[in-house]
């Protein structure tokens, strides 16, 4: 059976140059992470570029999920993210608006698309690990081609064909991931629950993914689009108070009849509360009923129009601080929420997971997209002067040492893969090079993993 999900016919296409700035969305580099910005959340989503083992590529094999090995440390191309670093005396970070513009140094075609950079061994992979507090729909793309559909940034005559063909026969079109629910992606998703690791390659040597489907290697790199979810004004609101003989009183506040409106505060409505369970605006605590809003904070001077509600949203209500937390049972725990060129290689086991909001639910207006640079070890060490880390182990020596690889309990194809049928990993192309050079080809060799659940 075909999973039904949300139809993204009228969702933002990207278009070149990238757009690295939004009206509601602010990025900071903090560490080795990305964190993003919205209804008045920090780190409503956080995006991180892990190395991982580059796994046996040959025609056999499909791997279980290799281990994390570390993050990749990304680069500002420009000043134009601001940076958060740990303090050593104090015990909070600090956020410094910094002169780190590397845009004078880097190649010029990496300056003009400006973004992020790191560097990468071609004898290690990456993945992108995703955490967030607010559900946005993210969009990868290798060289400007999707990651999800195969598609590129642009959709011709022929993909719109393809498109429409697939959506004919009752098959997926989703091009996008949403999170929470993806934990991570390890590459392109060649095969429904067959990904093909992201790994790097010499520019120009025709590898890439980007040209295999357009016959060309001009955009490069990673291009990431992030779309935040629609965050509105509720018209109406639950609320539930449990007085001090531990009865529970629910009451359906008119939010627009008590003259609340887009830019009342959460302490705005702290006063209309006051009248309806007689309790004094400063002796109030607020806090969500919906386990996935838990940990969502409700500060006094947020509007409340920026803050996300789910469609079964109910605002508890306390009068003690003590009673504030919400129990267990209904909280839930943090585990509901955690979740150069990329030429096409090796195969591993993962699904994407369907979208099941409405199509209206993402606010494309408040898009935002950005660049992904792989620079070489040679390259990245001139621009920066810094040293490159060492190479990670290869597969052969993780293996020897009975090192895990790691599966998903439960997981299930959902029928979303993209259009690469007609790409070849980095083991078919350099066999047929052999062939054309009349050169032996020796395919790399099947590794027995532990795996773990």
């Amino acid at each position: 059976m075909v999973t039904k999900v949300a139809d993204p016919d009228n969702q933002v296409q990207i278009r070149l140059p990238i757009r690295t700035k939004s009206p509601l969305i602010s990025v900071h580099l903090k560490g080795d992470a990305m964190q993003f910005e919205y209804g008045g959340i920090k780190d409503a989503l956080t995006l991180s570029f892990m190395r991982t083992i580059r796994v046996p590529d040959n025609r056999r094999d499909i791997n279980s999920l290799p281990p994390s090995l570390g993050r990749f440390q990304p680069m500002l191309v420009q000043v134009g993210i601001s940076i958060t670093y740990s303090s050593i005396s104090a015990t909070t970070d600090v956020l410094e608006s910094i002169t780190c513009d590397y845009a004078k140094q880097v190649p010029i075609e990496v300056a003009e698309k400006s973004g992020i950079f790191f560097t990468m061994y071609q004898r290690e992979a990456m993945w992108i690990d995703f955490k967030a507090r607010l559900p946005f729909a993210i969009r990868i793309f290798v060289g400007g081609i999707n990651a999800v559909s195969g598609f590129p940034m642009k959709l011709g005559e022929e993909e719109l064909r393809k498109q429409a063909a697939k959506r004919e026969r009752g098959e997926s079109i989703q091009d996008y991931m949403v999170v929470p629910g993806q934990r991570w992606l390890d590459g392109i998703v060649c095969n429904d629950g067959e990904i093909r690791q992201f790994v790097a390659q010499p520019k120009g040597s025709g590898f890439s993914v980007e040209a295999q489907i357009t016959g060309k290697d001009t955009i490069r790199g990673i291009q990431v689009e992030i779309i935040p979810i629609r965050c509105e004004f509720p018209k109406k609101m639950e609320v539930r108070y449990k007085d001090h003989q531990h009865r529970e009183i629910s009451r359906k506040i008119d939010l627009v009849a008590e003259g609340l409106g887009l830019s009342s505060t959460w302490k705005d409505l702290k006063t209309t509360l006051a009248r309806e369970f007689d309790i004094p605006v400063g002796k109030q605590v607020l806090y969500p009923r919906v386990a996935w809003n838990h940990y969502l904070p409700i500060s006094d001077d947020l509007e409340i129009s920026k803050y996300y509600f789910k469609p079964d949203f109910v605002l508890g209500l306390s009068y003690d601080p003590r009673d504030a937390v919400p129990p267990r049972s209904v909280a839930g725990g943090m585990a509901d929420y955690e979740t150069a060129g990329t030429p096409s290689s090796i195969t591993i086991k993962q699904t994407i997971e369907p979208d099941r909001n409405p199509a209206d639910s993402w606010n494309k207006s408040a898009a935002i997209q950005f660049h992904v640079h792989i620079l070489d070890t040679a390259t990245f060490a001139a621009v920066t002067g810094q040293p490159v880390r060492e190479p990670p182990i290869s597969a052969r020596t993780y293996a020897e040492h009975d090192s895990p690889f790691f599966s998903i309990w439960g997981e299930e194809p959902t029928g979303i893969k993209g259009s690469f049928d007609n790409v070849k990993s980095i083991a078919e192309l350099e066999e047929a090079r052999a062939k054309a050079e009349g050169t032996q080809y020796v395919e790399e060799e099947s590794l027995a993993f532990i795996v773990r659940t």
